[in-house]
């Protein structure tokens, strides 16, 4: 009954190292995704929403001027090495964000292929994730969510090929994973969803191989979660995520010592830096904590604010840019594609079900990622936006690919009709909602016919 929703065993699939297919489908999927990422890239003049803070900031580094930012500083560095390459300009500014966010889709492929070494599924989510609206218009301005879920998916592959190897190749490769966990949250602090993902993996594989062995066959490639050493938890996943973090941190404190002009010589100079590393996460944890910006109050603290229930639905989208030249609108709307997103949910939640009859580790590991990045949202209260949601929906889209390839490898037709009939309308989708994804110049009727939902319409639901 449920077998549709998941997977073989990753020890019953041989690797093909040069699968000629992946390698042409995903050289593919990553030309087209930087295509639409580096087309018209400075066409729109900065700054855009978030970009009157992030791109200026690296020019503070760039420039030695001080100033405060609620997130650690990874984000700004690598805003900052494309105005070193590109210029003070719109490239400038979004053209290391292009680039993170052409990779996305390659390795959300990436991770699927490591996951089960099934070609056609992982191309299906390469194709999925190449779709989606929000994922395209935030890396096409110089914002760091991309930075923060590319680093985030590195850290899951990375694990899957530690697994595979042995003796220092494996310790090499775990450190890595650690490393871009490190790497994630060094962008701003959300990035933590995905090592609670990891945790959460890892205590489920624990977890089998003690209370239920004979169910740890189902996991595949994850058993062998179980014969990492007590010193590989300890130095990749302990150790290296914090180095990265604090190493990241440090041209920053360098730069900007608290409350001096310059750090001092000798040995004083490394307890300035930690008292200053110090004062730096106690403003940073304020910012996060006591910012009045509320959900729900009488006072409208930002026009785009969403409730966490709200994201996976797409409720509130956010409006990047507009401008109105004569009759011809050019509007930039941070919205995902709808019809990738209303059936992702429901595969997350088909997935659920279907694993309360029938454990498999491809749709526990989907999930666990999912509910990692998701949920924690639930006890934010300050104002929040539809990009938050950017780490959890990854894993959504790897869901819909999960159920989708299974439809189409089902013997019953119906079933593999329908699963190409979502596939179209999820393609047709993308094409159709283009134009406010890229900024293209519409009518204000062409405009309209793709606000679907209006203020006063359904509660809940904004598009304007």
């Amino acid at each position: 009954m449920v077998s549709w929703v998941t997977s073989r065993s990753h020890s019953s699939v041989q690797f093909e190292p040069r699968d000629r297919g992946l390698l042409i489908g995903g050289a593919l999927i990553f030309a087209i995704a930087l295509g639409l990422r580096l087309w018209g890239l400075g066409q729109i003049d900065p700054p855009v929403f978030d970009e009157v803070y992030f791109p200026k900031f690296a020019e503070n580094y760039l420039d030695g001027e001080r100033f405060f930012d609620g997130h650690p500083p990874l984000g700004k560095y690598l805003i900052a090495l494309g105005i070193l390459l590109f210029g003070r300009n719109a490239i400038g500014f979004r053209i290391t964000t292009a680039l993170f966010g052409a990779i996305v889709p390659i390795l959300v492929m990436g991770l699927l292929y490591r996951l089960t070494y099934r070609r056609n599924l992982a191309l299906l989510g390469g194709l999925l994730m190449l779709s989606d609206g929000l994922f395209l218009v935030e890396s096409r301005f110089g914002l760091m969510n991309v930075f923060l879920v590319a680093f985030g998916l590195l850290a899951q592959i990375f694990l899957l090929a530690g697994l595979e190897r042995r003796g220092w190749g494996r310790t090499l490769l775990l450190s890595c994973s650690g490393a871009m966990l490190g790497a994630s949250a060094a962008v701003k602090w959300n990035g933590l969803g995905f090592a609670l993902g990891l945790g959460l993996i890892g205590t489920m594989v624990w977890a089998i191989a003690l209370l239920r062995p004979k169910l740890l066959p189902r996991l595949g490639i994850l058993a062998r979660i179980v014969q990492l050493r007590w010193w590989h938890y300890l130095v990749c996943f302990g150790l290296m995520p914090i180095a990265m973090y604090v190493v990241q941190w440090l041209p920053h404190l360098w730069m900007y010592p608290r409350g001096v002009t310059e750090l001092p010589a000798g040995s004083d100079a490394l307890p300035a830096l930690w008292h200053t590393f110090q004062d730096l996460h106690r403003d940073l944890l304020g910012n996060h904590t006591n910012a009045n910006v509320g959900v729900g109050t009488d006072e409208v603290v930002h026009p785009y604010c969403s409730t966490w229930l709200s994201w996976p639905v797409l409720g509130r989208p956010i409006s990047y840019h507009f401008n109105a030249e004569g009759e011809l609108w050019s509007s930039v709307l941070a919205i995902g594609n709808p019809i990738l997103w209303w059936t992702a949910l429901p595969a997350v939640v088909g997935l659920a079900i279907a694993s309360c009859f029938r454990f498999r580790a491809l749709p526990a590991y989907v999930l666990l990622g999912y509910a990692a990045n998701y949920l924690p949202w639930m006890k934010v209260s300050r104002c929040l936006f539809l990009y938050h949601y950017m780490s959890a929906l990854a894993f959504s889209v790897m869901a819909l690919a999960v159920v989708l390839d299974g439809m189409l490898n089902h013997p019953r037709k119906s079933l593999r009709l329908t699963a190409l009939l979502v596939i179209g309308a999820i393609v047709m989708s993308q094409v159709f909602f283009m134009p406010l994804w890229l900024g293209l110049p519409v009518t204000s009727e062409q405009f309209y016919t793709r606000m679907w939902f209006r203020p006063g319409h359904w509660t809940g639901f904004n598009w304007v």
